[in-house]
């Protein structure tokens, strides 16, 4: 029976006795792996959000080059017009792609640091 009563349906199976005396000599100042990596901000962590934070910009303005045309298209633009929406749309869309692409190779460089 368990705690609450109701029938264990997988009981543990009983612990294993110790040997009597180790083969090697054991060291017991042995720290976790997870003490040994540094604590705080590192350079890596740094780049790391940094590539993502200038990567998320470049992918808003990504998807404002995007509103701002299907808006044109829905307005039903003459052929002029919409040459002049699209020409001054596309440095945007260039410096959008170009944002995220920067960011998101920063983001390998600091997982490469790391």
């Amino acid at each position: 029976m368990s705690v609450d009563g109701l029938p264990d349906l997988y009981p543990l199976p009983a612990p294993c006795k110790p040997p009597v005396k180790p083969l090697l000599p054991m060291r017991t100042d042995w720290r976790s792996p997870a003490a040994m990596e540094p604590q705080g901000l590192t350079l890596a962590t740094i780049i790391i959000w940094s590539g993502a934070t200038i990567s998320v910009l470049g992918l808003f303005g990504l998807v404002w080059c995007i509103i701002r045309v299907s808006r044109a298209k829905r307005a039903g633009l003459d052929d002029d017009a919409m040459r002049k929406v699209l020409q001054s749309t596309l440095p945007l869309n260039l410096g959008a792609l170009f944002l995220s692409v920067i960011g998101l190779m920063l983001v390998i460089v600091g997982i490469f640091i790391a």
